[in-house]
């Protein structure tokens, strides 16, 4: 067992690895940023709606068509090592042939293809621009940012390439996912 961690909030600089982040047992919402304990503010109700939906009708089509895995619930993804960065993940798609490479059993040590960010209003800028950064540092084919409250989706195929999708279109990515669909009035109508 590791030792006990302590908490940056209360004044400790303590750099944390991923190992003692996974074994601590801190409930919420966290990510590690160059080794540094980050606590994020619970999600809103609108969130999770958009979460599960979006998850469930994404599940599906993998599960059909046996393409791989979906997760969700703030999925741990490496980024770096020494110090530490993992990242939190709303929702990702990867696929059996990356999912048989992985060799971790606590964080995805493989990039997905496909991560999802749903929008809080929290959410800066600057903080989304830097999730991005990092997921197509690691290999990460295509990052979707979902936004509840504006009503869109933008699907990034690189930092600077993205194309967006308003409500009343359907959200894709024939590259990846052939034949799925989504409508994003659907995703946003609670």
């Amino acid at each position: 067992m590791t030792a006990p961690l302590t908490h940056p909030e209360n004044g400790d600089s303590e750099i944390l690895t991923a190992e003692q982040l996974f074994e601590s047992g801190i409930a919420g919402r966290t990510e590690l940023i160059e080794g540094k304990l980050i606590r994020m503010a619970p999600t809103g109700y609108a969130h999770g709606i958009v979460e599960m939906k979006l998850s469930k009708k994404l599940g599906r089509f993998v599960e059909e068509h046996d393409l791989g895995q979906v997760m969700t619930g703030e999925v741990g993804i490496f980024i770096r090592r020494n110090p530490d960065t993992i990242r939190a993940a709303d929702v990702i798609f990867i696929s059996k042939k990356r999912f048989e490479q992985l060799k971790s059993v606590t964080y995805l040590d493989v990039a997905p293809e496909i991560v999802v960010e749903i929008i809080s209003p929290t959410d800066l800028l600057q903080e989304v621009t830097g999730k991005i950064d990092d997921y197509f540092s690691i290999g990460i084919d295509r990052v979707w940012i979902v936004d509840p409250i504006h009503g869109h989706a933008t699907v990034f195929r690189s930092p600077t390439k993205a194309i967006r999708f308003a409500d009343d279109e359907e959200l894709e990515d024939q590259s990846i996912l052939p034949g799925f669909k989504l409508k994003l009035s659907e995703l946003f109508s609670f």
